[in-house]
C-alpha cells in the first residue's frame, strides 16, 4: 500500500515548481489564494496605488505653498511702492500752488508729477497681475488639497470595507463553533452539490484549519477551484490531498482524471498522460475510465 502511494504521488509530481508556491500574497504573481486573500491583495495593490498618489499630490501642494509665499511678499512689495508713489503724487500737489512764479519749477515738478502717475499705474497693472496670479495659484491649491482628501478618503473607505469583508466572514467562521465537524462537513458538501462554491469554500477551509479529514477537505477545496477554471491551484490542492491520502478513497478517480484534465489545460501534458494510465490501470469500473482512456489516446496521437 505504501509502494503504491508512492508511487500515485511520483505520477501527479508537479513539473513547474510555481505550482508548489500557492497562496503567497508577497510573490509578484500570487495565486492559490483564498477568496479573502484575494480581496485583501486587490485592496493592498489599491491602497499602495492611492498612496502613491497622495504622496505626489502632497509634494505638489508643498512646491505651491511655496510659490504663493513668493508671491504674496511680491504682492506686499508692488502694494508699499504704490503707497509710497501716491504719497509723493499728493506731496507734489500740495507744495505745487508755491512754485506760481516759478515756471522751470513748475514744469519739472509736473514731469516729475507724470513720472511718478506711470510708475503708478505700471505698479497698479503688476499688482493686478501678481492679484490673478495669486488667486489662480490659491484655487490649483485648493484643487489639489481637494484631490488629496478625496484620495484619502478613497483610502479610508477601502480600509473600512475591507474590515467589514474581513468581520463578516469571522461571523460565519463563528458560527460554526456551535456545530460539530462532521455536521460542518455536511453541510459543506450540501453546498457544494448546489453548487454554491463560496460557502462550501468557507466551511472547508474551516474544516482545514481544524485538520479534520484534511486529505478529503483538500480535495474538494481542488475540485472547487477546478470548476471554477483555475487550474494550478486545482493542482495544488490535489497534491496536499494526495500527501494525506492513507488509501484509495471514493474521490480518488475524481482527483486522478481531473488532475489529467488540470494538467493539459496547463500544458503539462507528459503528466496529464501519467493521471490518465493510472486511474486506467487502477480504476477499471470508474466512470472515468472510458474518458480517461480517450483523452490519452488523443494525447498520444498528437505526439
Amino acid at each position: 500500500m505504501k509502494k503504491l502511494l508512492l508511487l500515485l504521488i511520483f505520477t501527479l509530481s508537479f513539473a513547474e515548481v510555481s505550482v508548489f508556491e500557492a497562496g503567497d500574497l508577497d510573490s509578484p504573481h500570487p495565486y492559490g489564494l483564498t477568496k479573502d486573500e484575494k480581496y485583501i491583495l486587490k485592496n493592498k495593490k489599491e491602497i499602495e496605488k492611492l498612496k502613491k498618489v497622495i504622496k505626489q499630490q502632497s509634494l505638489i501642494i508643498e512646491t505651491q505653498k511655496k510659490e504663493l509665499n513668493k508671491l504674496k511678499t511680491s504682492f506686499i512689495e508692488y502694494k508699499q511702492k504704490v503707497d509710497n508713489l501716491a504719497q509723493d503724487v499728493a506731496g507734489i500737489k500740495t507744495i505745487l500752488p508755491s512754485f506760481d512764479n516759478n515756471v522751470k519749477e513748475i514744469d519739472l515738478l509736473k514731469k516729475e508729477i507724470s513720472s511718478l502717475k506711470q510708475d503708478l499705474n505700471i505698479s497698479s497693472i503688476n499688482i493686478s497681475t501678481l492679484s490673478d496670479s495669486l488667486n489662480e495659484l490659491k484655487l490649483v491649491v485648493y484643487q489639489n488639497r481637494e484631490k488629496e482628501n478625496n484620495d484619502t478618503l478613497k483610502i479610508i473607505n477601502l480600509i473600512e470595507t475591507l474590515a467589514k469583508e474581513i468581520d463578516s466572514l469571522k461571523v460565519k467562521q463563528h458560527s460554526f463553533k456551535d456545530l460539530k465537524l462532521i455536521d460542518i462537513f455536511k453541510l459543506a458538501l450540501k453546498d457544494f452539490k448546489k453548487k454554491n462554491y463560496k460557502k462550501a469554500q468557507e466551511k472547508f477551509y474551516y474544516l482545514y484549519t481544524k485538520k479534520y479529514r484534511l486529505s478529503e477537505v483538500l480535495f474538494y477545496l481542488g475540485e472547487i477551484e477546478y470548476r471554477e477554471g483555475n487550474y494550478k491551484e486545482a493542482l495544488s490542492f490535489y497534491k496536499n490531498s494526495i500527501k494525506y491520502m492513507k488509501k484509495n478513497s471514493y474521490y480518488t478517480d475524481d482527483l486522478l482524471y481531473h488532475s489529467g484534465y488540470a494538467f493539459e489545460k496547463i500544458k503539462n501534458i507528459e503528466a496529464a498522460k501519467k493521471s490518465y494510465k493510472k486511474l486506467i490501470n487502477d480504476f477499471p469500473k470508474s466512470i472515468f475510465f472510458k474518458y480517461a482512456k480517450h483523452r490519452l489516446e488523443n494525447l498520444e496521437k498528437n505526439k
